[in-house]
């Protein structure tokens, strides 16, 4: 009997000492590094030690490694840690799937260890991306503005796609509206917004649109910038592509539920912007107008129709070829003979939008929610026509 207690005793002790050591490991609020069980740094120093790294960045000073269910980032670059921050900060707000976790950092001799969920992945663009996968950027991109945070590099290398999810992997480059209700640049420290109402309120006390022509994520129409916005502008031509490489008819439906999906994405940022305003009075005309052109995009962009496709589909391409020229993803050879046939085709397709424009405009299913559309798109031709001449 003595003996039946012994080893139960035992038992209860190895189950709760294990118990332990993987809360401890798993707890995501625990960024003391004297808290990890040191039994577990010895095990990552001594695998980072004598393996190889799966990916490294030079450019960040980091290397990745996989170790049983964990990804290891070791790096010598301070501002890594600030993910753990904006990810404790997405998480308050309710912002968890698609996203990995952040689970803990040490430091040893100048280097930076940080432990994390391991993704098995692949990066979208080279993946079967489909309508679900769509449907959880838009959610996810939606309850990223809506905590007020925004991701200037949603890339295709920081999305993977595994099996049914997809997953937002990189939080360096962000902007947010902090407490003083101004658009903040990422650093080491962040002021979140503590009240997130209170921080519209002030942005809009503001009385002005965000703009950031380098990092033009922005949308000029819309009262509050879009992550949507800066998807469009780095990875939807690469999955669109993908689908054309498949067949035109895999592509054309595609971007077609994309376009439906796209209008919910409006109109729940029509909504959660309006109910702001509507306990905020009175607010400028700029904003009113801005809000307006946000619930007619949700009402047009969900409508079946061959020239708002064509719009749309022509404004990605712009997107694209506007942003990957300046960021040095064109033109590396022959600089001034490849920017000159960008921007020829870039005239084009500015042409093609207006004449699709036109023949919206003279269709007999015209309604407020379209002419406001229609008027927006020219704001948004002319406004790209400049910045790119």
């Amino acid at each position: 009997m003595k003996q039946f207690w012994i080893i139960t005793f035992v038992l209860i002790f190895a189950l709760c000492s294990g118990f332990y050591i993987t809360a401890a490991i798993n707890n995501e609020d625990i960024i003391n590094a004297g808290l990890i069980q040191i039994k577990f740094h010895d095990e990552i120093i001594n695998y980072v030690k004598n393996s190889k790294p799966i990916a490294s960045s030079y450019k960040n000073k980091s290397s990745f490694y996989k170790y049983k269910d964990f990804g290891i980032t070791l790096t010598k670059k301070e501002e890594k840690i600030k993910e753990i921050s904006v990810m404790k900060y997405l998480r308050k707000h309710n912002v968890r799937k698609n996203l990995k976790k952040y689970n803990n950092y040490f430091r040893l001799n100048g280097d930076i260890y940080i432990i994390s969920e391991y993704i098995n992945g692949i990066s979208i663009h080279k993946a079967n991306v489909d309508d679900n996968h769509i449907k959880q950027l838009m959610n996810l991109f939606f309850l990223l503005d809506k905590a007020l945070l925004y991701n200037r590099d949603l890339s295709p290398q920081n999305m993977l796609i595994d099996k049914d999810d997809v997953y937002l992997i990189d939080f360096d480059y962000i902007n947010f509206i902090n407490n003083k209700g101004c658009i903040a640049k990422s650093g080491m420290e962040y002021d979140f917004c503590k009240d997130i109402d209170d921080c519209l309120k002030k942005y809009i006390q503001e009385n002005s649109f965000y703009e950031d022509k380098d990092n033009p994520y922005h949308d000029i129409n819309l009262p509050f910038p879009s992550n949507l916005n800066n998807f469009e502008y780095r990875t939807l031509s690469d999955i669109l592509h993908n689908k054309r490489e498949e067949n035109n008819e895999k592509e054309t439906l595609f971007f077609k539920n994309y376009l439906k999906q796209k209008a919910k994405y409006h109109k729940k940022r029509y909504k959660e912007y309006k109910r702001i305003f509507d306990t905020h009075t009175p607010i400028s005309q700029k904003l009113k107008k801005g809000l307006e052109k946000e619930n007619a995009a949700a009402n047009v962009l969900k409508i079946d129709n061959h020239y708002i496709y064509n719009i749309e589909y022509k404004k990605i391409i712009i997107k694209f070829l506007s942003y990957s020229f300046r960021h040095g993803n064109d033109g590396q050879t022959d600089g001034k003979k490849q920017k000159d046939k960008t921007n020829k085709r870039i005239k084009e397709l500015f042409n093609d939008i207006e004449m699709n424009l036109k023949r919206l405009e003279n269709q007999k299913e015209i309604n407020d929610d379209i002419n406001l559309y229609v008027q927006t798109q020219y704001e948004w031709v002319n406004y790209w026509k400049d910045y790119n001449n």
